[in-house]
């Protein structure tokens, strides 16, 4: 990422990073560089306690948070939600492209792995026997996202 992607980023998000309350707070570039460190590498909160001088709780509470943060602020920039012209548009392009009348989006999902989480019972296991997180994604005819679903249980049926 490049320091001006960085920047512009971080002024969309930093007001809502920013925190008053507590006695040395982390400046929310600090907390914008711990999540997109995580987000990059997938790296452990140990590891990423040791390279920013945090703890590991305050590692896994500020990208847990700084994730939120950029879901919410970027979602509707990056993402937003189609409207009926643009759906009207999207069945367009499948028909001319693909031959497929009245069809606005391809779906897909995807079960993601994960530990199961404390007293989560069986909400999250899956049909493979095993936990997930199901992500489930609509494109368009030229294979961008137009809508997504992230988070469903794995045990969901469905998916």
């Amino acid at each position: 990422m490049t320091p001006d992607l960085f920047d512009k980023l971080l002024n969309i998000v930093k007001d809502d990073l920013q925190k008053c309350l507590i006695k040395n707070p982390l400046s929310p570039a600090h907390r914008l560089l711990i999540t997109l460190h995580y987000l990059a590498e997938g790296c452990s909160m140990q590891e990423l306690a040791w390279c920013y001088r945090v703890g590991k709780s305050t590692a896994h509470y500020v990208i847990k948070e700084t994730t939120s943060v950029l879901w919410e602020k970027l979602c509707p920039l990056v993402l937003p939600e189609p409207t009926r012209e643009q759906f009207e548009e999207i069945s367009m392009q499948f028909y001319e492209r693909w031959d497929m009348p009245n069809c606005f989006g391809a779906v897909d999902g995807k079960h993601v792995s994960i530990q199961a989480p404390k007293h989560s019972g069986s909400d999250y296991f899956n049909y493979k026997k095993g936990f997930s997180l199901v992500l489930l994604a609509v494109c368009d005819a030229k294979y961008c996202f137009t809508m997504v679903d992230i988070g469903a249980q794995g045990s969901s049926h469905k998916s």
